[in-house]
């Protein structure tokens, strides 16, 4: 039972958090600026992907590469689809039918 109750005011404090009508600027971010840094590093990167930032967020960097955070599961329903050559954020949107919709 403890473990349930836990879980629930887990889940209701990150849809709180998530319902601040100020969010951080991206350039303020930890990782928007270590992916900066490295790139003069290394040049050739395509993606910086990070999860785990309840961010949801797809930043140019420059011409070639992109800041890409991917949100999360209880509030933004967001993930990424890879197919080899261009990544893409979606959201789950369609919850009322056994058949999962996926629009972008």
């Amino acid at each position: 039972m403890g473990l349930y109750f836990s879980h629930k005011s887990r889940i209701a404090g990150i849809i709180k958090e998530g319902k601040k009508e100020q969010s951080p600027r991206i350039e303020d971010e930890m990782l928007y600026i270590f992916s900066q840094e490295y790139l003069k590093k290394d040049p050739t990167i395509d993606f910086f992907i990070f999860g785990h930032r309840h961010i949801l967020s797809d930043e140019k960097l420059n011409e070639k590469s992109r800041f890409i955070t991917l949100g999360d599961w209880l509030t933004n329903f967001s993930y990424a689809v890879f197919d080899g050559k261009e990544l893409e954020l979606k959201c789950y949107t369609n919850f009322s039918t056994n058949s999962a919709s996926l629009e972008a």
